[in-house]
């Protein structure tokens, strides 16, 4: 394989917060089966002989879980170690790290920043609704500390960015989320709507959860916090209208769901089992495990063939005018209503791009003549 990308999940569902919408929580039946415990060093050497025998171009390795920090940082030393010794002399190799920030001290944030890691660092768009939502195991809100870990890592001169999880509290504040975060010295955010429960509908939705109509005002609330930055010959990066210019320029997003295809990468769980998305981390959707099979063999799965042509995108986007944009976004938020599937964020959507057009075409042509 050219390009080989893995989510990673060494320790787990492990967690040391309690996050109140943490889809995780649905899992706990299947990790009953599955010991919630550090990956071992036995499949860790396994998993970085395979990646680094198999990836030829680039070899992308994200940290994710639960919280990948409880591996420890011994740990994260050792596995960087060994792909250093083991990868092919031309490959290139790239880190990146989703974190809660609870353990980052200087020696986390120096092995970070030495090792070049990509560090996305949660943070609910204020210290108020952050602590709101994520909490630690005690109960005690934790955003003083996530702020803490943050001046850390920039520091040190960490590659970092901002992810908040847009609840239906963060919605109804965009401005202050904006430019809170902005404020924290962030130049690259991103805005990830809250998952929904499995199987709900959006009018099943509990008190975080976040409705399309409350979606829909925080994308174009933040669309003009940004356009006027813009504007101002300030840009900072947001994830989500990144990739739409992207789009429009003819180009590729960075997201799966924005590029309306699944199948980027390999969620590699701690024992070795192997899932074609970090959403979909369930009994029916197992690829195989990295003790028995390679990545080619997982790519070329019957398993994996039918998770990336299922389910079938909406019937809506047929023939609907921003297709071209939306592309059907994650199927994640897709589900069953009145027997036809839809986006739970779809009236969202839509209602942001015909709110935002123009002013995207302006963005992409000045782009274009600039360039």
């Amino acid at each position: 394989m050219d390009n080989l990308s893995l989510l990673v999940k060494p320790a787990s569902g492990l967690c040391n917060m309690a996050c109140r919408y943490c889809f995780y929580r649905d899992e706990t039946k299947r990790y009953k089966e599955l010991d919630m415990q550090v990956m071992s060093e036995e499949t860790t050497e396994l998993l970085i002989e395979r990646a680094c025998a198999e990836a030829k171009t680039s070899l992308q390795i994200t940290f994710q879980g639960g919280e990948p920090t409880l591996a420890g940082l011994p740990y994260f030393r050792r596995f960087a170690a060994l792909v250093r010794e083991k990868k092919r002399s031309r490959t290139k190799v790239f880190y990146s790290l989703q974190t809660n920030g609870l353990l980052i001290d200087e020696e986390w944030a120096e092995f970070l920043a030495k090792n070049r890691f990509l560090v996305g660092l949660s943070f609910d768009g204020t210290p108020r609704i952050h602590d709101a939502n994520r909490p630690d195991r005690g109960g005690t809100g934790t955003a003083s500390r996530v702020e803490r870990a943050w001046k850390l890592l920039r520091e040190h001169r960490a590659e970092t960015n901002l992810l908040c999880v847009v609840t239906e509290q963060a919605a109804g504040k965009p401005q202050q989320v904006y430019r809170y975060m902005k404020g924290m010295g962030a130049g690259y955010l991103q805005f990830i709507p809250c998952i929904p429960l499995a199987d709900s509908a959006p009018d099943q939705a509990a008190e975080w959860q976040l409705t399309p109509d409350s979606y829909a005002y925080f994308l174009k609330a933040v669309f003009d916090l940004w356009y006027r930055d813009w504007q101002n010959g300030v840009y900072v990066s947001v994830r989500h209208l990144d990739d739409y210019i992207k789009l429009l320029l003819g180009g590729y997003a960075s997201s799966c769901a924005a590029m309306g295809q699944c199948g980027g990468y390999f969620a590699v769980e701690n024992d070795g089992s192997v899932y074609p998305c970090d959403f979909f981390v369930s009994r029916d959707w197992y690829l195989g495990n990295i003790r028995e099979m390679s990545f080619m063999e997982l790519a070329k799965s019957k398993k994996m063939a039918q998770f990336l042509t299922e389910p079938y995108k909406p019937e809506k986007c047929r023939t609907c005018a921003w297709y071209g944009l939306c592309r059907g976004g994650c199927k994640n938020d897709y589900y069953m209503r009145e027997r036809a599937r839809e986006n739970r964020f779809c009236g969202a959507y839509q209602e942001f791009f015909a709110y935002v057009g123009e002013r995207m075409i302006k963005i992409r042509d000045a782009l274009r003549f600039s360039g």
